[in-house]
C-alpha cells in the first residue's frame, strides 16, 4: 500500500507506474512464498514458530540423532528455501528484482518525488523488511537460534568422555540465542547486497515469467511431494518415501536450470527488427 500510495500520489506518470510495478511483483512473488510456508507448516504441523524450530531439533532425516533435522538440509526443504529466498528479494525489491525503482525507465520508480526524510524513511523501511525476511528465512529452514546443526544434548548422553564440551556449546547456544538469531538477520542482508553487486536487472517479462511459470509450480509440486513424503513415513512404504526423493529431486533440478536460465547476463534472446515507411516497404533492412 506504501508504495502504491506514494506512487500515486507523486502526481509522476512514473513513479505511478513503479507503484504498478511493485503491486503486481509482490501479488506474484506472494502465491509461490505462501505455497512454500505452507509446506513447512505441514511438515511441522503447526503455524508456530517456536514449533518450527523444535521440530528442526529432532534426529536429521530421524536417524541421525547427533545432527539437527534442519529443514534446509531436507530436499523437500531445500527446494521450499530456494523458492523463498527468491520470493524475499523480489517482495522487497531488491536486485535483480528492483524493477519498481529502475533508474534507466522510471527515473527511481515510486520514490522519485521523495526527498530528505521522505526518502529515508522508504529506504529505511526496505532494509527493515530485508532483515525480517532474513530472519523468518532462518527460523523456518536454518534451525532459528541454534548456531549449529548439532545435538549437543545426544552427544553428552552418548558420549560419556565429551559431556563437558557438549555441556559448553548446549549453554552456549542456549545463552547466546538472541545474538545468534540477530547475527543471521545480518547474514541474510548481507546475502542480499551480495547479489545486488552479482546479478544483473531482470526485465519485465523475465521476471513475471519466474515467478508463475517456475517458481509458483515448484511450489505447489513441492507441497504435493510432502504430502507424499509424510504419508510414507507415517505408513513405513519405503517405496513410496524414494518416490518422493526422486521427485524432489527432479524438482531441484528443474529450478536450478530455470534460474540459470532467467539470470544469465545472456539470457536476451536475439530479434530481428525491420525498419519501414508503412507504406512502400522496407527501407533500411534488418538490424540484429
Amino acid at each position: 500500500y506504501g508504495i502504491v500510495l506514494a506512487g500515486y500520489a507523486s502526481n509522476n506518470k512514473y513513479s505511478l507506474l513503479g507503484g504498478l510495478r511493485s503491486a503486481a511483483q509482490l501479488v506474484s512473488y506472494e502465491l509461490a512464498m505462501g505455497m512454500s510456508l505452507a509446506a513447512i507448516v505441514m511438515v511441522s504441523g503447526s503455524l508456530r514458530m517456536t514449533d518450527i524450530v523444535d521440530q528442526q531439533m529432532k534426529p536429521l532425516y530421524g536417524a541421525v540423532p547427533f545432527l539437527q533435522n534442519w529443514f534446509i538440509f531436507t530436499p523437500y526443504g531445500f527446494i521450499a528455501a530456494i523458492v523463498f529466498f527468491i520470493c524475499m528479494a523480489a517482495e522487497t525489491n531488491r536486485a535483480p528484482f528492483d524493477l519498481p525503482e529502475a533508474e534507466n525507465e522510471l527515473i527511481a520508480g515510486y520514490h522519485t518525488e521523495y526527498s530528505s526524510m521522505k526518502f529515508a524513511v522508504f529506504f529505511m523501511a526496505e532494509y527493515a523488511a530485508m532483515f525480517m525476511f532474513s530472519a523468518i528465512f532462518f527460523t523456518v529452514f536454518c534451525g532459528g537460534y541454534n548456531i549449529l546443526p548439532i545435538n549437543w544434548e545426544y552427544i553428552g548422553t552418548a558420549m560419556p568422555g565429551m559431556k563437558g564440551m557438549a555441556d559448553l556449546f548446549g549453554g552456549m547456544t542456549y545463552w547466546l540465542a538472541p545474538l545468534t538469531f540477530i547475527i543471521k538477520g545480518f547474514i541474510g542482508v548481507g546475502i542480499y547486497i551480495w547479489i545486488r553487486a552479482t546479478l544483473p536487472r531482470l526485465r519485465y517479462d523475465q521476471l513475471m515469467t519466474l515467478g508463475w511459470k517456475v517458481l509458483l509450480p515448484a511450489a505447489v509440486a513441492n507441497f504435493i511431494v510432502i504430502a507424499i513424503w509424510i504419508m510414507a513415513s507415517s505408513a513405513g512404504s519405503v517405496p513410496l518415501g524414494m518416490l518422493a526423493y526422486a521427485i524432489a529431486m527432479g524438482l531441484a533440478y528443474f529450478l536450478y536450470k530455470e534460474i540459470m536460465k532467467t539470470t544469465k547476463i545472456g539470457a536476451l534472446e536475439s530479434r530481428t527488427m525491420t525498419l519501414t515507411d508503412g507504406t512502400e516497404g522496407v527501407l533500411a533492412g534488418s538490424v540484429k
